[in-house]
């Protein structure tokens, strides 16, 4: 066994699984960045005193995921901190566990963001049209300046942002049957050189990974788990990234835990940290991690 991460194999299975703690962690020590967890793969990105929020405005309950919070919810719209000053929208994609056009919209009536970017479509089976629709007519009623993504295999877009900030954009294809006509947008998140890369809900295609990315090094690669517990998530993550460090997110918190993925999370590390980059997780609301 490789540096195990706070094994707890033994708990019964209604207990809490506590946070593990990161292995092999360090922080860029003169200019840090700091992602902090809204929910499931919510996350707000502050370098700078910038601010960006990814996937971290939803509240259904039909999935086996976790909601953001109403609190949380409130607090990003009335700017309380530190979910105040945030200056862009991000989306990986339009299904409920990482965006709602309701909430949005909520957010919309007290903040105004420099630029919201959303992928082109409807988000594919089983997604409300209606509450897309309407947040596009209110997008385009206030006037609220949008970057619709609309992209094809191996095509890259890049955004600047602010200075020494800046954002790149490509298509995968998002896991699971189904899910090909998806518009599933991979963020690259460029700091003065440094990257960060979000591959949301993307499949395990590791030679796509490896050619879109060809010739970028990944500081820190953000996932959800099946890339740490699935054998081929590990293999794309180890052989076709090669990330710095790594962040797990999409995590259900305790409470909404159904699949007991903080356990199973948890047993992999424990067994096959050692062969991951230094890793860390976004586990309860309002986490954060330091890069």
């Amino acid at each position: 066994m490789d540096h195990p991460i706070h094994s707890k194999r033994d708990l019964p299975l209604d207990a809490p699984v506590p946070r593990p703690e990161a292995r092999g962690w360090t922080v860029w020590p003169e200019d840090p960045a700091e992602l902090r967890l809204t929910a499931n793969a919510g996350v707000l990105l502050g370098w700078r005193g910038e601010k960006l929020l990814l996937d971290g405005l939803h509240d259904s309950r039909a999935h086996d995921f976790s909601p953001v919070s109403r609190p949380v919810l409130d607090a990003l719209e009335d700017g309380t901190p530190p979910w105040d000053g945030i200056r862009w929208l991000f989306y990986t994609h339009l299904h409920i566990d990482h965006f709602s056009g309701r909430e949005t919209v909520r957010f919309l009536e007290h903040q105004r963001p420099d630029r919201i970017f959303l992928p082109a479509g409807n988000g594919g089976p089983g997604m409300d049209g209606e509450d897309i629709a309407a947040l596009r007519h209110v997008l385009t009623e206030r006037a609220i300046p949008t970057q619709e993504l609309r992209l094809e295999e191996f095509q890259t877009v890049c955004f600047p942002l602010a200075p020494g900030l800046r954002a790149t954009a490509f298509r995968s294809v998002h896991a699971g049957t189904g899910n090909e006509d998806v518009m599933h947008i991979c963020w690259l998140f460029e700091l003065e050189g440094r990257t960060v890369l979000f591959l949301g809900d993307s499949d395990f295609d590791g030679d796509y990974f490896a050619t879109v990315l060809a010739g970028r090094h990944i500081d820190v690669l953000v996932v959800d788990p099946l890339f740490v517990t699935n054998p081929a998530g590990r293999i794309v993550v180890g052989e076709s990234i090669r990330p710095g460090r790594l962040v797990v997110d999409h995590i259900p918190f305790q409470q909404d835990d159904k699949l007991h993925m903080r356990r199973l999370v948890v047993r992999v590390l424990d067994r096959w940290g050692g062969k991951l980059p230094p890793t860390a997780l976004l586990w309860d609301e309002g986490d954060t991690v330091l890069l």
